[in-house]
């Protein structure tokens, strides 16, 4: 899994570096693949996701038909089997290659409330307690932030407000392993489970869409993000 992992992250720096406007969905698709199949891989852990402007806003998009432009952002999905076993990283970037100022307040503020779910996962805890936790932590940052527009804002109390009722569900993300979703029906985190979290940030008005996705390992000593040396950070 360590391996499909650090294939999947290269394979996606590799995605950001060929961004530009101009540059359609399908060609990321390649630039993948090649990265996969020269290092090793035998196949795809799952069909490429590659979704820019408004694209990302349906789930599981992938037809790659559409041209890239100035000033959107791309959603890419996608990760490689190696050896039988899987990976599964989300990332999104802008197209230009800088954040504008919206871009920044949407995804600054959703960044802030993914690394809340980060912190909260321990050995040990139940998949509630990790969400409630961490819907505690998001509705400070809800309220610390200022939004430009007030559907924003809107959209913001609506996305913690589903991700505490989501708690009551235990649903933190899906198990990994042989398969992209994995067989697993314990609530309690214990060393050795390997999963993924994938929350989603939606705005209607626009149909603005943010997600970003990790693999996560837990340890006997704590957690090991397996695909946190991809960057995410705005900078």
């Amino acid at each position: 899994v360590r391996r499909a992992t650090r294939l999947a992250g290269v394979s996606i720096l590799e995605a950001m570096r060929s961004t530009e406007p101009g540059t359609w969905e399908h060609e990321l698709d390649g630039v993948s693949r090649f990265v996969y199949y020269r290092h090793g891989a035998q196949g795809e852990a799952y069909y490429s996701l590659v979704a820019s402007g408004e694209n990302a806003w349906y789930p599981h998009y992938a037809s790659g038909r559409r041209m890239m432009k100035d000033g959107e952002m791309v959603l890419m999905d996608h990760a490689p089997d190696v050896g039988y076993y899987m990976s599964d990283i989300t990332r999104m970037w802008p197209v230009n290659g800088r954040f504008s100022s919206e871009q920044r307040e949407l995804y600054g503020f959703y960044l802030a409330t993914y690394r809340a779910i980060l912190k909260a996962i321990r050995p040990g805890a139940t998949k509630q307690a990790v969400m409630e936790e961490a819907a505690a932590e998001m509705d400070r940052i809800t309220a610390a932030t200022r939004f430009s527009k007030a559907t924003y804002e809107k959209a913001a109390k609506e996305f913690v407000k589903a991700y505490r009722e989501s708690a009551k569900r235990g649903g933190l993300g899906h198990w990994f392993g042989m398969s992209t979703h994995d067989v697993g029906q314990s609530d309690t985190l214990r060393p050795g489970m390997v999963f993924t979290i994938e929350p989603q940030f939606r705005i209607p008005e626009g149909q603005i869409f943010i997600r970003l996705e990790d693999m996560i390992a837990i340890t006997d000593t704590g957690v090991r993000i397996l695909s946190d040396w991809l960057p995410r950070d705005i900078a």
